[in-house]
């Protein structure tokens, strides 16, 4: 999550509150955080995968330190910190890459 900013340049590099979890209704998910958090959030990056709960699990127990505790499912890290956690968990758990660059730019 990162506030919206139209003058913002998307920086891999910048610490950012990052959520993750499966999205089965895009718009819902959105309005849905976009309510209850204090910065509107954006789909930075969306990676499918077989099993979920196995891959954010992985995930997790690999940032653990990133976590933020009072919100245990969102990290404090770098987009870059992120996907190479992720990359390795898919890697390890369905045996193949994903492509780590952003969908937004």
């Amino acid at each position: 999550m990162r506030p919206i900013d139209d003058s913002m340049e998307f920086d891999r590099k910048k610490i950012l509150l990052i959520k993750t979890g499966p999205l089965s209704n895009v718009k819902t998910t959105i309005s849905g955080h976009n309510t209850c958090e204090k910065n509107r959030v954006e789909i930075i990056k969306v990676v499918y995968v077989k099993d979920c709960r196995a891959i954010e699990t992985c995930l997790f127990a690999r940032m653990d330190s990133k976590r933020i505790k009072h919100k245990k499912e969102i990290l404090e890290c770098t987009y870059n910190e992120v996907m190479s956690e992720l990359a390795k968990c898919v890697k390890f758990y369905e045996d193949r890459d994903i492509n780590i660059e952003p969908d937004i730019e």
